[in-house]
């Protein structure tokens, strides 16, 4: 039962196995084989192998619901165990000999004593660091777990990092048309991922706005376990099909230019289940999807209660970015389809990055363009689309295409604070015209225009700037100001300060077992100013290792009123970030939407705590700064051609802008170009700089 299978791109293989269970003695047995061939024609075309996995695992003797992954040394099936020692196992093949029909070895190893069903990865990229694994289960519901296993085949290794990611819960059975039976989501469990280009790519069913949903995950493993570096969320997003659409049981799809095909199943109380796909471009906003397409349907409505959980796509080795993908559907009874996606269309990227912010005299924007599939760009057609009003109203202007498909795109002068719109078109060499991002003019994107970064209060706590100490009810865990202790025995505590100055605010800064217990302590900022004009931001570094997470955490509360208050919640962090100091930013356009207004009589506070029952808790606070975007001395405006004088050449220069219409010519940022703004500049002209 639970057949599962992948195509080993380092071998040229198919493995395919089973789990076989006979209850009269309760022993579990892995069937597994391997393909002699990359197109195998009948059974004979395999190497088979059926090893009892009872004793290995100390006794386990219900093996249920396995995942498949393999990279270019080992096969791994995972597996949870009923019975006996129970928990969670990885099972590991020496793949070398399995290719060739010998005698394997096979090595299991204890990821949990729980019930788990730990996710295996199909690793696409040659040499990967580790054999990965990713789990919902064993920690808080902002986090997965990711795992990997080194040297598999000789003494195993397993090393665990815990990941903070947008909050899940568990998905609510689907709704079908023609039942009131519901489709069985199962659970917020992790099944397929695929490695490759570097990232980690992961699925699972997550309950949103009392609907399921699909999630998926990009992690950049940053060489994890061997590198010394972390993982790290890349992105992150749902397939949200609108009220009342339920989306489960996706897989993802990966090709070498790091587009992202996914198929999953979709119902409604008012459709059929079905199965469909969507894709995301290398270069398209984090966490969005291109268009959603139907590949088949159902006609009638599945009264059994657990749909095709056993699903899977995988792209072609032989035709790149073209994928086949295998689910099910009902006609009167369950079937299975299988099919063939072919990705195609025009992905943008931009080595330079997306300005989020630009000089007030314009900015250059570069743009590489890319086919997919059987799409190509043609040649001259890179266009860019900008709106300085930002009512809808776009300017499209050719870009410059410098060298094949890369273009430059010229954003003119946009006043100082104010935003603009924009975003980039191109057609195929069919015709067919691809913007960036891909739902524009709808969806925009949009850049702030500013010249300098204020610094309205600035504190790395290498000295006492005012920060108050408050205990509320605690037994230990006061804050205090110094250089991190680094108790060795004590695994809790960092190794230093967040900003590499040297001193932070921690909880109880000393030696042994002097976490945050029985209750909370308030750590509280000297005032600051945010009356300025500006678009403020406040960035700080935190520490926060926490065995706790469903209960314990620091709050983040802000005042516009001093120590008067009343104080507003901005967030609570709640999720265990290990032995890492981690970064947040909070924007003006945050504390708008709380209601909060900005004042020259800020403070902020940090509470840690410690509810019941009783766990670690140790916070930290460094590199704190309220920094304002804002526009400094407006120079000399009459020096139009910025040579540091104002002659004849400038005055021509704005006569010439002037009568071309061109939004630098409006000199009082009033929309219009009149005798206002002409009679402006003669005064700047009068002026000289």
């Amino acid at each position: 039962f639970d057949p599962i299978a992948v195509y080993d791109r380092h071998s040229g293989r198919h493995i395919i196995a089973a789990v076989e269970h006979t209850g009269g003695n309760n022993t579990s047995w892995l069937n597994v084989a391997v393909s002699t061939t990359s197109d195998p024609q009948n059974g004979n075309d395999w190497h088979k192998y059926r090893l009892n996995t009872t004793n290995p695992t100390g006794g386990g003797t219900f093996l249920d619901y396995p995942n498949m992954g393999v990279d270019e040394d080992a096969i791994y099936i995972t597996g949870d165990y009923f019975g006996g020692a129970g928990g969670n196992w990885v099972h590991m093949f020496d793949k070398a000999p399995m290719l060739n029909g010998q005698a394997t070895s096979l090595n299991v190893l204890e990821t949990s004593g729980s019930l788990r069903s730990l996710g295996a990865t199909n690793h696409i990229d040659d040499d990967a660091p580790g054999g990965y694994f990713a789990t919902t289960f064993g920690n808080s519901s902002t986090q997965i777990t990711l795992q990997a296993i080194t040297d598999p085949n000789g003494s195993p290794q397993l090393t665990s990092r815990n990941i903070t990611v947008p909050g899940y819960s568990q998905p609510p059975g689907a709704a079908q048309q023609g039942s009131g039976n519901q489709i069985s989501t199962v659970d917020h469990r992790i099944k397929n991922c695929v490695y490759r280009n570097g990232s980690l790519w992961a699925m699972h069913n997550i309950g949103q706005d009392g609907v399921a949903q699909v999630r998926f995950y990009e992690f950049a493993m940053n060489g994890w376990p061997t590198s010394g570096n972390q993982p790290a969320l890349v992105q992150s997003g749902e397939i949200d099909l609108g009220s009342g659409i339920y989306t489960f049981f996706g897989d993802p799809g990966i090709d070498d230019q790091n587009n992202l095909v996914v198929q999953f199943n979709r119902s409604s109380s008012n459709e059929f289940v079905s199965i469909q796909r969507t894709f995301q471009l290398e270069g398209d906003a984090p966490g969005s999807f291109r268009e959603v397409r139907e590949v088949q349907t159902s006609t009638s409505a599945d009264n059994s209660g657990r749909w095709g959980d056993y699903t899977g796509i995988d792209e072609d080795p032989s035709q790149p970015s073209t994928f086949w993908g295998h689910d099910e559907y009902s006609r009167g009874g369950w079937r299975t389809w299988f099919g063939q996606i072919q990705l195609s269309g025009l992905s943008f990227t931009f080595p330079d990055g997306l300005p989020e912010i630009v000089d007030p005299a314009g900015a250059t924007i570069r743009v590489e363009v890319n086919g997919t599939g059987s799409s190509e760009p043609e040649p001259g057609t890179g266009l860019f689309y900008y709106d300085l009003e930002q009512d809808g109203t776009f300017v499209e202007v050719a870009m410059t295409e410098i060298s094949a498909n890369v273009y430059d795109a010229e954003l003119p002068a946009v006043p100082c604070l104010d935003s603009a719109d924009f975003y980039f078109s191109v057609e195929d060499s069919g015709g067919q015209v691809f913007t960036s991002p891909s739902g524009a003019p709808g969806d925009v994107y949009t850049t702030l225009a500013v010249d300098e970064t204020i610094i309205a209060f600035e504190d790395n706590f290498e000295a006492d700037m005012g920060w108050t100490a408050e205990n509320l009810g605690a037994s230990s865990g006061d804050w205090q100001r110094g250089v991190p202790v680094d108790d060795p025995g004590w695994e809790y505590d960092p190794a230093s300060d967040g900003d590499g100055s040297g001193s932070a605010y921690l909880t109880q800064n000393q030696n042994g077992n002097t976490d945050v217990d029985g209750g909370s302590v308030r750590l509280t900022s000297p005032s600051f100013d945010m009356s300025a004009d500006g678009e403020f931001s406040i960035d700080y570094f935190y520490y926060l290792r926490l065995t706790d997470s469903s209960t314990d955490g620091m709050l983040v509360e802000i005042s516009s009123n001093g120590l008067n208050g009343p104080w507003t919640t901005v967030l609570d962090h709640n999720s265990d970030g290990g032995l890492n100091w981690r970064t947040h930013s909070i924007s003006e356009s945050d504390l708008a939407g709380l209601g909060v207004a900005l004042s020259d009589d800020m403070r902020i506070r940090f509470t840690a705590r410690d509810d019941d029952p009783q766990s670690i808790v140790e916070a930290g606070v460094d590199g704190f700064v309220v920094s304002a975007l804002g526009c400094g001395d407006d120079g000399c405006p009459a020096d139009i051609d910025g040579d540091g004088d104002a002659d004849a050449d400038d005055f021509f220069a704005y006569l010439d802008l002037f009568a071309s219409g061109d939004p630098a010519a409006d000199l009082d940022d009033d929309g219009d170009i009149d005798a206002d703004d002409f009679f402006a500049y003669l005064d700047s002209f009068v002026a000289g700089c």
